[in-house]
């Protein structure tokens, strides 16, 4: 009954989304949805893949539509200035699997991102846009994660 959204990744194909959007996943293609309504609602934009396809579109995303909030997923951080002036207020992210092969106290060898290090797991500001990578639960290259636990999140979004 809870609408369910989704972006493609760096290694998903085009052809996965008919099926899953079959099964009641609407997938967010450079393009965004209204979602709520009052004071309550908010702007749900996702990106196509920014990293392998680079086929990513935040203009087209974000639209001209004005809302109080709006809430970016975009695969990878690296977009993360053009979220900002473009008025995105909160970015939710992945790709890095949180640097998967880390250093004690989770300092990540390899982020595979050109975003900041800080930007490699968990929260993060920049300016006024709040952000969260995910560490995500898989693993990329070689099948090894080492002082960096796999996590799925969940955000809850609460109406004042």
């Amino acid at each position: 009954k809870t609408p369910a959204f989704a972006i493609l990744g760096n290694h998903d194909s085009i052809r996965i989304v008919p099926p899953l959007e079959r099964c009641g996943i609407r997938f967010l293609i450079n393009e965004s949805v209204a979602i709520g309504e009052g004071a309550s609602s908010f702007r749900l934009a996702g990106v196509d893949d920014s990293v392998h396809y680079r086929a990513s579109n935040l203009e087209r995303a974000v639209g001209e539509e004005s809302d109080p909030l709006t809430i970016l997923m975009n695969h990878s951080p690296m977009e993360y200035r053009e979220a900002a002036a473009a008025g995105i207020d909160v970015y939710l992210t992945g790709h890095t699997h949180g640097g998967q092969v880390c250093l004690p106290g989770g300092v990540p060898v390899v982020t595979n991102s050109t975003a900041p290090r800080r930007m490699t797991h968990g929260a993060w500001r920049h300016g006024a846009m709040q952000g969260y990578t995910s560490r995500g639960v898989g693993s990329s290259m070689v099948r090894v994660r080492f002082n960096c636990p796999p996590e799925i999140v969940v955000h809850e979004l609460v109406s004042r």
